[in-house]
This record gives structure tokens, C-alpha cells and sequence, in this order.
């Protein structure tokens, strides 16, 4: 597996583990595996293509020069082997004993392998099934720093790690992480505080102004009931015993009344009279239904305030 982020790949080396498909798998560092240089010219390996004595470029698929003909549905016959394969194909057996050779000279002079580090061993390239790495033997193995492992019977070491100055640390992560969660919370707190004080002041004042309202609409009420007395006492009720008293009194005068004449002006007073007596009735009849309407508004009106009241009432005896 390579890893090309440095960081990634110190943090996984430190760790000792690297978690694929839900296990967690021992990790070793490794060179890659040598990789061939091949010329792009001849498609030799061993040189590049400004050391190349071949006088032409050859193709990578039949061998041929490229200068004749067309080369990009040419039949492809390896020039090194004859097989079926482009030349510069890892599959060709030229490549591969090419690969075996250069590795066996890395296993006769392991002293130009970087020190701490372990080249990985392709499989084909093994001379036995155990055999996985190389390492620089001139190392001090002093440095080498015992590594405990997930699993009891591992018996790989660990590659030694120099002390990095920008080394991952948890803890200081951490600690980061911890005092900015702490100072969000406090942050919090303090905006909850300052809404729940901004809410009270609020209801507190909604609280007063329906008290108020409720106040102003039980005097309004008792000034209408008072009115309302005084009104139908002198308006009304007086008019109509003034009116009964006219009308027995016009009664009476009629009766010893000295000729028609006066009959027939007091029966036409009478009958004024008779009917201003049935306009109060009406007036009075208008005037308690007004009376009514008043009742019923200041009724709802009052039941609105008393179910204002009820939504901030509970929530601040909760409070308290």
C-alpha cells in the first residue's frame, strides 16, 4: 500500500495498526520494490534514451522501426522473448530475471539500502516463502526500539522512527478540542440566560398591560352599569309615571270638561300623550338592547384577557 501524505503516513506508522474492512491489520514500513529502467527507445532495461546506442526507435509492440510503417495496429510480439506482450510488459521473462537479478545484487550488498528502512520483496522475486523484506545489516541495531504488537504471535519489529518535531499529538488535540467545547458551552449558557431574562421581562410586561386592560375594562363596565341605572331611572322609568300621570290627569279634567270642544282638545293631548308613553317603549326597548351588546363585548373582552393571562401566568409560577 503506498501512502503519499506525509503526515497520514506518520500518524498510521505510529498507530502500529490500519483498520481495512473492519480488521485491524499490522502495518510494516517498506520500500517499494525496484522498479526497472526501461529505455523508451529500444525498450531495453538497464539505460535510458539519452544513453541508447540503438539508431532507431523501436516499437514496443512488434519490434520493428517506428519510422516505416503504421505502428498502432501492428501485431504485438514481444522482440525480447517472442511472446504474446508488449517489450515492456512485467509479464515478459526478460523483465522479471531482470528484476531477480537486481534484486539479488540489493541481497549481496544490503549496505546500499537506506538505514531503518525495509524494501519490499516482490513474490516472484523471493528465494524463499519467509523471505518478505531487506534491510541495511550495518544498521545499529541499537536504535531499533522494541515495538509491542496487536497480536502475541508477531514476531516482525517494528521500523524505528526518528522524533519529529511536527509529530501528531493526541492529547494536545484533545485539550484543543476540550476548551473550545467548554467555551461554546459557556457561550451557550450565557445567550440562554440572556433570552430567558429577555423572555421573563417580556411576560412580565405582557402580565401588567392585561392587568391593566382587565382593570380599565371592570371600571368601563361599572360606568356603563351606573349610567345604565341612571338612564333607565330618569329617562325612562320617571317619562313613563310623568306620561301615566298626564293621561289620568287629562282623564279626569275630561270628565267635568263644560262642552265638546274641550272634550276633543283633551282627547287630542291624550292621544299625544299615548303615543310619546309607546315612543319611550320603543326608545327603551332600543336602548336595552344596546345595553346587551355592550354586555357581550365587554364579556368576550374580558374572557380574552382572562386566557392571556392564563398563557403567562403558569409558565412564571414554573419559574418561580
Amino acid at each position: 500500500m503506498d501512502i503519499y501524505d506525509k503526515v497520514e503516513y506518520n500518524n498510521i506508522l505510529n498507530s502500529g495498526v490500519i483498520a481495512l474492512g473492519g480488521l485491524l491489520c499490522e502495518i510494516d514500513e517498506y520500500l517499494p520494490a525496484p522498479k526497472i529502467l526501461i529505455c523508451t527507445k529500444c525498450n531495453c532495461p538497464g539505460h535510458t534514451r539519452k544513453s541508447c546506442r540503438l539508431d532507431y526507435e523501436r516499437c514496443r509492440r512488434c519490434g520493428n522501426n517506428r519510422s516505416n510503417g503504421d505502428h498502432k495496429k501492428c501485431d504485438i510480439t514481444c522482440h525480447h522473448c517472442g511472446g504474446e506482450h508488449q517489450a515492456n510488459d512485467y509479464k515478459c521473462p526478460i523483465l522479471l530475471q531482470f528484476r531477480r537479478d537486481l534484486i539479488q545484487q540489493l541481497r549481496e550488498n544490503p549496505n546500499r539500502l537506506p538505514p531503518h528502512i525495509q524494501m519490499f520483496i516482490p513474490q516472484d522475486c523471493r528465494t524463499q516463502k519467509s523471505e518478505r523484506s531487506l534491510t541495511n545489516q550495518n544498521t545499529n541495531d541499537n536504535l531499533k526500539v522494541q515495538q509491542n504488537f496487536t497480536y502475541a504471535n508477531s514476531t516482525s519489529d517494528w521500523p524505528y522512527l526518528k522524533n519529529l518535531s511536527n509529530t501528531y499529538s493526541c492529547n494536545i488535540q484533545l485539550k484543543e478540542l476540550q476548551t473550545e467545547l467548554d467555551s461554546l458551552k459557556l457561550k451557550y449558557q450565557l445567550e440562554t440566560e440572556k433570552i430567558n431574562n429577555k423572555f421573563q421581562h417580556l411576560s412580565n410586561n405582557i402580565q401588567k398591560t392585561c392587568l391593566l386592560m382587565q382593570t380599565q375594562i371592570n371600571t368601563q363596565k361599572e360606568m356603563i352599569d351606573t349610567t345604565t341605572t341612571v338612564i333607565k331611572d330618569l329617562a325612562f322609568n320617571m317619562n313613563t309615571n310623568v306620561v301615566n300621570i298626564l293621561n289620568n290627569f287629562i282623564q279626569l279634567i275630561s270628565e267635568i270638561a263644560p262642552n265638546d270642544k274641550a272634550k276633543n282638545k283633551l282627547n287630542m293631548w291624550y292621544d299625544h300623550l299615548k303615543i310619546q308613553n309607546q315612543l319611550i317603549s320603543e326608545k327603551q326597548i332600543s336602548f336595552n338592547n344596546h345595553i346587551d351588546s355592550l354586555n357581550k363585548l365587554w364579556l368576550k373582552q374580558s374572557n380574552n384577557i382572562v386566557e392571556l393571562l392564563d398563557l403567562y401566568l403558569p409558565a412564571n409560577n414554573n419559574d418561580q
